[in-house]
């Protein structure tokens, strides 16, 4: 299947500079000018929408395993709370990992949302600097078990880095201010079969083409600080949510 290559807009610290690079040049998107692609709707919309996700509802590339506890997430007033640990934790039944995956076990392309905009939208809590969450949809049954590929969005804690990834192809750019607590992040797939991404309520990207045959979401924490030395680190995740909007 065909991927369309992404366009990410990022704004520079200070210049506030838009940043766009992709695999294929003339590729671009500025906010608010859509490019001309026309883009077959999916004819699979069958589940009735609910909001109401359950950590029973995650999967997770530890769950049962002797890491689980790696992988937590609670509920808080109809919103989750994802705590996701890498690294070298000081526990007996620790074994190291420098990366790890958590994915939600329904497929959203199959959710019937009669012609409104499904967002994604998380918070990111109190992390370590240096670690990266990579926010994945548009992926298969099988692919959700992975690190990387699908659409991704990748931001890393402490950091101004920005990249959008479609499979191997991808954009980068800087944004204004760092990650840091409270920083917030929305993804909206509009019924057009485009996404959107805002970031502390500035727009990223804007109309990027996506191809949903399948749509597994995955989060992902990976420690990107060689120099740590495996260190102990967490990904802290609040006010985890999927709505409807018009």
């Amino acid at each position: 299947m065909k991927r369309h290559t992404p366009k990410l807009a990022c704004f520079i610290l200070l210049c506030f500079n838009l940043i766009t690079s992709s695999a294929h040049a003339g590729e671009m998107s500025i906010p608010g000018i859509k490019p001309v692609q026309k883009v077959e709707k999916n004819s699979f919309q069958l589940k009735r929408f609910s909001n109401n996700l359950k950590p029973s509802d995650f999967s997770s590339s530890v769950s049962g395993q002797q890491n689980d506890w790696r992988s937590v997430v609670q509920n808080n007033n109809g919103a989750l709370k994802i705590a996701l640990k890498t690294g070298d934790w000081d526990r007996p039944d620790s074994n190291a990992t420098s990366k790890l995956w958590l994915s939600y076990n329904g497929d959203w392309a199959s959710v019937a949302k009669n012609g409104r905009t499904l967002r994604f939208s998380y918070t990111f809590g109190k992390s370590s600097p240096g670690v990266l969450c990579r926010f994945r949809f548009g992926a298969s049954a099988q692919s959700r078990q992975d690190y990387q590929g699908d659409y991704a969005l990748s931001l890393i804690y402490g950091d101004t880095s920005c990249s959008f990834s479609v499979d191997d192809k991808d954009t980068s750019g800087h944004l204004p201010t760092a990650i840091g607590e409270g920083s917030t992040v929305v993804i909206d797939l509009r019924p057009n079969n485009t996404a959107s991404i805002t970031i502390d309520d500035q727009l990223i990207l804007d109309d990027q083409v996506v191809e949903l045959d399948e749509n597994f979401i995955s989060l992902v924490a990976v420690d990107t600080d060689a120099l740590s030395g495996n260190q102990a680190k967490i990904l802290y995740l609040q006010e985890f949510k999927v709505s409807l909007e018009r």
